[in-house]
């Protein structure tokens, strides 16, 4: 099978230029637009010829610089369709294109060496065609899934950290602003992070500003409760402000005390009973 390989790899040129001859000019938000920036363009010149490379190599009787090349491909395509947000269904799309094309080239080999070639012959390397592609599409779509969860794990686990910034407004005077949906993660979260800040920021009295979060649930509410408790064992004062009538009854309704924090309706009013003015220490 020696000869489908050579005339696949002297074809790889040809192949690819017809593959980029089969985009589409009206997809020009996706990488296999025909209007795809020129950084993009050269990506995937070299990957579909290494595409190609890959493909060819499983028509070796030797197995091995086929499971080789294929470990490299499904890697590099899956990262780069994931930086660049591509859906898997266009990736999918794509490689049909390049298995559709690879089997003119072979049915074009049959034809050019019709004498030398068995019905049998033309059978097995449809066969072994089929069986690439499956492969192919089983291994990139296996990584492409595996990076997608790592990546919005890592967006998640930033959005919850920008979503609990400790903010210093004097020198021992800092600020907790909490902002949209608290959710178990997010509490866990805040009980694990923020006793550190405030211990590097030198914080000895920390508000709690719960005036954009909506309302509060019940493991939530024991999270709350416990930062103060862990807050109190570091010499923190804890306040509260903002918090809203639900949330507020929710937290009596479950037995929870929050009281033992000072509680405001406004941030502002905090600062202002407490005498806190901005960028000074003064309380």
């Amino acid at each position: 099978m020696d000869n489908i390989y050579q005339y696949l790899i002297a074809n790889s040129a040809n192949i690819s230029k017809k593959w980029f001859q089969m985009r589409e000019t009206s997809k020009t938000n996706s990488i296999y637009s025909a209007q795809s920036d020129p950084k993009i363009e050269n990506m995937l010149k070299e990957q579909h010829a290494f595409t190609i490379e890959t493909i060819a190599s499983a028509f070796l009787d030797d197995q091995k610089p086929f499971e080789e090349k294929l470990a490299i491909w499904a890697d590099t395509v899956a990262r780069s369709r994931v930086d660049t947000t591509t859906p898997i269904h266009e990736v999918l799309a794509a490689l049909g294109r390049t298995r559709s094309i690879i089997w003119n080239f072979i049915n074009d080999f049959c034809s050019e060496n019709k004498a030398n070639i068995s019905v049998e012959d033309v059978l097995k390397w449809s066969s072994i065609l089929q069986e690439t592609f499956e492969r192919l599409y089983q291994e990139f779509s296996k990584l492409y899934f595996e990076l997608l969860l790592q990546t919005i794990e890592s967006r998640k686990n930033l959005l919850i950290e920008l979503g609990s910034p400790v903010i210093p407004i004097t020198k021992s005077v800092g600020v907790l602003p909490l902002v949209g949906d608290m959710d178990v993660d997010r509490a866990e979260h805040i009980l694990n992070t923020v006793p550190q800040k405030c211990n590097q920021e030198h914080i000895s009295h920390l508000f709690v500003d719960f005036s954009g979060v909506s309302v509060l649930n019940e493991v939530v509410v024991h999270y709350i409760y416990n930062l103060v408790d862990v807050l109190r064992l570091l010499g923190i004062k804890t306040s509260f402000s903002g918090i809203g009538p639900k949330s507020a009854m929710f937290s009596v309704q479950l037995g929870i005390d929050l009281r033992r924090s000072d509680s405001y309706n406004t941030l502002q009013q905090a600062l202002i009973k407490n005498k806190i003015q901005i960028g000074t220490d003064e309380l």
